[in-house]
């Protein structure tokens, strides 16, 4: 049937002539992509066709089966493609009637006035689900509509004579013998109250058959789903100097037409034909352009210019207008000036005036124009419009001039002629007067000033324009009061709708290090809220407001370069609300015009489209995650939450040449719900087949206008989950800390992740209660999720402490980073130092009983590190003769209240003598320590002697001990060179046996001696060591030397069969372990840390095994035993030392080699290896020189 369709078509031409619309002209230019209608099958064709549509890539046919036939253009010999609707019941039948009438002229199948149709309706082909198929330019468009209640698993289509496959961008592709075809990823909506509300969708691909799946959504409405997400480019041939394309963007309010503006050098600029001005006059032009919303037809475009250059920067549409304006070079302007404000050059030969038309909707015709300069201005250039709610029209730019008109009665009046100042200027709807024009700036200046960016307030009349000041000349009038303080920078400035009082102005951003000017880049209104939105640029370290990014999506931009600022302000400009950065410091973003902001009214959310740069934050999951071609630089467009605490997706914006892409105006479609950017990019831009343009008419670059989704994602993507922000901060208390989990770049099915808290320097149960458990996202729930944590109250004085929450075993979507978020909790206690004491006011001592023990107290409070000062002095004993003076210090660690003590030592003298006394006393408390009542102690030395004798001479030792080392808790940074000194002797008993080998020599039989030495390697592994410190809670660097030298002697009885018996001493060398990091219990930090390095031990061992005579002299000889062994090992960290002592009994084992020298002499070479306990061995390699007594 399909090879009969397209002989059929073979044997047919088709004669279309096209009629009006009414409000629309038809397109009428090569390249121009309209709808193409549907021809009725009045005998014509085969008998099976119903309908067929001649497209600019094929012939389609609807057959009376309900089948869709593609026959595509012979290349190959031609090729055919039959989709059908698998379970279906498709009945077509004609849409809406269109207003082409088509005569079909061939031999003997002529038919004159055949109907045309916009469409093809299938019906309900399955429950619920009803198909309508559009013919566009070279696309064909399945439209499928879900009832309530429908199911979109029921839609099942087939495709034959093609292989089917889904590229990354989403698209479905059939291969076939002619290359491939490209259905375009599809969208899908729900008509709301406030619009068209997206649906995720994606292709669902089984073998030869397709259908879709669905995000969640609304089943009690209707939704729709649609394959074209499209783009198209708008250019000709000329050369690329101006970066020719769309400068702005507008919609109109109720018919939603996508009009376009910007600048171009091409003669043949597509759609011109029956514009206002059809010819490119001078060098350059200003163009306008009329689309579809659905950017698939141009319905016109004009140029609009002079003789010279011109530019037209800005558009505003309303219900019946079009208003354009910008700057030309040119001393006329098209027709329509005589009616304007200013019918005529005000300064003939100035570089540039600024001008305003007014066309009708339709671009056929300019309804008034009109320049606005001074007679003493060889500049004034025209940034911005704006309608105002009053129905006027304001424009803003710069000038030089001096004589602007209307400036009298202005906030502003006056200017020195040529210096550059931002300026404002009403306009009365029908361009035939200025009603009040204001320059904006506060003194002289030989800087440039300029306003790119203007809106009207919500809620009141007046307006706010922003822009940038260069030179630093230029401070705004009114910032008292502002956000912030600069020099030079962006700013914002508010006026009444008179623009005659500036009630307020503002700094925005200064000037990074090594960075340009920041400026203006976009300003718009929220629609709820009435706040100010802005984006400019800046980086972390630049002039702007306090703390502008706190809370933000991305809080840091600390680089080389700047990144996009967007701020959040309150209507009066006094504060800031919100603000993020977003961008790559590392890669410079610069937006090159002064429209990349745009809001959506549904959702709050804020859109911005400008240049982009490398690596950008959250493009995965996007549209293009990674530009197409890294040679040029790409677009981005970003999604960012309206509160600007969250950056809810990006994407790249890039075409497969290396032109780049620009960017340069943004807007949501007010209808439509969808994201439209317009701009400059270079050849293979996506989606462009099926556009009103789908090639490019330069190959060194074009203006490009796209349509896509707000969520702005890709090929349906599960997304990915993370944490935002990772950090978060809170004061100790009764308290409940939320976590925040996105789901960011898709929300494609469920998806869960596990979280649970852990402990850094926090404790569970003491500082906060421990929480674990599973967040969980429906499909199509894109909503972030919390964290609930109890922070406890506690009464310890200590420093701030951190909690980790951790998210793991993500289901259903990636796993992103960060995964983590600490949590530090800020101490609200008062620290108690304690009092010391002593814990009694007297002791005593017999004279003979050595020494005294005194105790010392801490009460009430161990809040940080103290320490104080023992003296012994006073009473009626004598230092040196009774008792050695005491002179000590005695430390406190943070947290420890354990009683300390001190000894006095006492003499012992043959002296019959009263009792005496000795005071010792306490002082210098440190670290808030006081001293208590009892801060001296009387010690009584009790006389033991009978009889008065000469007191013998006395050789009196004073040993001191350690007492602690004062440290701070988790602050003391202890340096700990546990040194592990282990020494191995081994006495080893061996028998030694040999087998010979053919034509060698038997061993020498008889007693040997020898002696051996040579090098020694431990495996201890530092890394082991240090997980098993930090699973006993210490946090160490560990290092290890593994190798010393090693040394021995043996001596032993070798049978003439080889066998042999030895005994052996070997000195197996010493190893050092270093462990450094922080710890607040030293004194239980060095049991640990030996507890770590293993069973080592002290040695000795019985060895088996034969040695091979392979020559007269040369021998080999393995060997396998028991050993002995015992070891010490001293751990110290400057002050104190553990020594650790062990043995046991392992197995050792080796293999030698020796080269006999003669009967008695022989030297070897030996590798041996010592099981030295659970955790490590040790191995030789030894040198030998043996004597046989029986070799004589």
């Amino acid at each position: 049937m399909t090879k009969l369709i397209a002989a059929a078509f073979a044997a047919v031409g088709i004669l279309a002539a096209t009629t009006a619309g009414a409000g629309q002209k038809p397109p009428d230019i090569a390249g121009a992509n309209p709808q193409l209608p549907f021809l009725a099958n009045a005998g014509q064709l085969d008998p099976r066709v119903a309908f067929y549509a001649r497209t600019f890539a094929g012939t389609v046919f609807a057959t009376h089966a309900g089948e869709i036939v593609y026959s595509l253009p012979a290349r190959n010999g031609g090729w055919v493609l039959n989709e059908s609707f698998v379970g279906g019941d498709a009945k077509p039948s004609a849409g809406p009637r269109s207003a082409t009438r088509v005569s079909v002229l061939a031999p003997e199948r002529a038919a004159a006035d055949v109907a045309a149709v916009d469409s093809v309706r299938f019906g309900e082909v399955w429950p619920g689900v009803e198909v309508e198929v559009h013919a566009r330019g070279s696309n064909i468009e399945k439209i499928f509509t879900l009832a309530p209640g429908a199911h979109d698993d029921a839609i099942d289509m087939a495709i034959d004579g093609a292989t089917l496959s889904i590229a990354r961008d989403g698209s479905l592709v059939a291969a076939t013998g002619e290359g491939p075809v490209s259905f375009a990823a599809p969208i899908a909506f729900q008509e709301g109250v406030t619009g068209r509300e997206p649906v995720v969708v994606r292709y669902r691909l089984d073998g030869n058959r397709y259908g879709f799946e669905l995000g969640a959504y609304d089943r009690t409405r209707p939704v729709v789903i649609d394959p074209i997400i499209q783009s198209t480019y708008i250019g000709g041939s000329g050369t690329t100097f101006l970066q020719e394309g769309p400068r702005d963007i507008a919609v109109h309010p109720t018919n939603g037409d996508v009009y376009v503006v910007g600048a171009t050098d091409s003669p043949d600029l597509p759609g011109v034909s029956g514009g206002a001005v059809p010819a490119l006059s001078g060098n350059s032009s200003g163009f306008i352009a009329r689309f579809n919303a659905d950017l698939t037809t141009l319905y016109q475009a004009t140029f609009f210019g002079g003789q010279a250059d011109e530019w037209v920067s800005s558009i505003a549409v309303t219900a019946s207008d079009v208003y354009v304006s910008g700057y030309t070079a040119a001393p006329t302007l098209p027709a329509g000036t005589t009616a304007g404000a200013q019918p005529t050059d005000p300064n003939p030969g100035a570089d540039f005036n600024g001008f305003i038309a007014r066309l009708p909707l339709s671009l056929t015709s300019i309804t008034a124009s009109t320049f606005l300069g001074g007679a003493t201005n060889n500049l004034t250039q025209i940034y911005e419009s704006m309608l105002h709610p009053n129905g006027d029209l304001y424009v803003c730019g710069r000038t030089s001039s001096g004589s602007l008109p209307n400036t009298a009665g202005g906030f502003d009046a006056a200017n020195t002629p040529g210096d550059r100042t931002a300026f404002v200027t009403r306009v009365a709807p029908d361009l035939t007067s200025f009603t009040q024009t204001t320059y904006f700036s506060d003194g002289g200046f030989t800087g440039g000033t300029q306003c790119n960016a203007m809106v009207a307030l919500a809620g009141s009349t007046d307006i706010v324009i922003g822009g940038t000041t260069e030179f630093g000349s230029f401070p705004p009038p009114n910032t008292a009061g502002g956000l912030t303080t600069t020099t030079t920078g962006s700013w914002l400035g508010r006026l009444n709708e008179a623009l005659t009082q500036n009630p307020q102005s503002t700094w925005l951003t200064g000037v990074a290090a090594g960075t340009g000017t920041p400026n203006v880049y976009g300003l718009r209104v929220h629609p709820t809220s009435g706040d100010l939105y802005v984006v400019t640029e800046g980086r972390t370290d630049s002039p702007q407001p306090a703390n502008a990014t706190v809370g933000g999506g991305q809080v840091t931009c600390t680089g080389t370069f700047t990144c996009l600022l967007v701020l959040r302000l309150n209507p009066s400009l006094t504060s800031l609300v919100a603000g993020t950065f977003y961008g790559n410091p590392a890669s410079s973003i610069v937006p090159r015009a002064y429209d990349h902001l745009a809001i959506d009214p549904a959702s709050g959310d804020v859109f911005i489209a400008s240049d982009g740069a490398s690596n950008l934050p959250n493009t995965a999951g996007g549209i293009q995650p990674a530009p197409i071609n890294t040679g040029g630089t790409p677009g981005m467009a970003v999604r960012i939450r309206g509160d600007l605490g969250q950056i809810v997706q990006a994407t790249y914006l890039s075409a497969a040449d290396t032109s780049g892409t620009s960017p340069y105006a943004v807007l949501v479609h007010p209808s439509v719900g969808q994201l439209y950017v317009a701009g400059y990019t270079g050849p293979g831009f996506p989606q462009t087949s099926g556009g009103a343009q789908p090639a490019i008419g330069n190959a060194n670059g074009d203006g490009f206008v796209s349509r896509m989704t707000l969520d702005l994602l890709g090929s349906s993507s599960p997304g990915v989950l993370q944490v935002s922000p990772a950090t978060y901060t809170v004061d100790e208390g009764n308290t409940v800390v939320q976590v925040t989990v996105t789901r960011t770049g898709g929300t494609d099915g469920a998806a869960s992740v596990s979280y649970a808290t852990s402990n850094a320097t926090a404790t569970a149960g003491s500082d906060y209660t421990t929480t674990s458990g599973t967040l969980n996202w429906a499909s199509g729930d894109g909503a972030a999720k919390t964290i609930s944590i109890p922070v406890l109250e506690d009464t310890t004085v200590e420093n701030a402490e951190t909690i980790t929450v951790t998210l793991s075993n993500a289901t259903g979507a990636t796993l992103g980073t960060p995964a983590a978020a600490t949590i530090t909790i800020n101490d609200d206690d008062v620290a108690q130092a304690g009092v010391v004491q002593f814990g009694a006011a007297s002791y005593s001592v017999n004279e003979n009983g050595g020494s005294v023990t005194l105790t010392l107290t801490r009460t009430n409070g161990a809040d940080g590190a103290i320490s104080v000062s023992v003296a012994s002095g006073g009473g009626s004993a004598s230092a040196g003769a009774d008792y050695t003076a005491l002179a000590q210090t005695i430390n406190w660690a943070a947290g420890d209240a354990a009683n300390k003590t001190v000894v006095l030592t006492v003499a012992n003298d043959t002296a019959d003598e009263v009792d005496e006394t000795v005071t010792v006393t306490l002082s210098n408390p440190t670290g808030g320590a006081t001293l208590g009542a009892t801060a001296s102690a009387t010690v009584t030395i009790v006389d033991d002697d009978v009889t008065v004798t000469p007191p013998p001479t006395s050789n009196t030792q004073t040993r001191g001990s350690y007492g602690g080392g004062g440290f701070e808790w988790c602050s003391l940074l202890v340096l700990a060179a546990l040194v592990l000194r282990r020494r191995l002797w081994m006495l080893a008993g061996g028998l030694v046996a040999s087998m010979s080998i053919a034509n060698a020599a038997e061993p020498v039989e008889g007693i040997y001696v020898g002696v051996r030495g040579g090098i020694s390697q431990s495996t201890l592994d530092s890394g082991d060591i240090a997980r098993r410190l930090a699973d006993a809670g210490f946090d160490m660097d560990v290092s290890s030397d593994d190798s010393d030298s090693t040394w021995g002697l043996f001596g032993g009885y070798r049978w003439a069969n080889g066998l042999g018996i030895e005994a052996s001493f070997l000195d197996l060398g010493e190893f050092d372990v270093a462990m450094q990091g922080e710890t607040s219990d030293p004194d239980g930090f060095l049991p640990v840390a030996a507890g770590t390095l293993g069973d080592a031990g002290y040695a000795g061992a019985l060895t088996l095994g034969w040695q091979w005579t392979v020559t007269d002299s040369f021998a080999v000889t393995p060997r396998i035993g028991l050993y002995h062994w015992e070891s010490e090992s001293e751990l110290s960290n400057g002050s104190e030392q553990v020594r650790v002592e062990d043995s046991g009994t392992e197995i050792t084992g080796g293999l030698g080699l020796s080269w006999r020298l003669n009967p008695s002499w022989a030297i070897g070479l030996q590798w041996e290896v010592y099981d030295a306990g659970d955790h490590h061995d040790l191995r030789t390699w030894t040198a030998s020189l043996e004597y046989a007594f029986g070799g004589r």
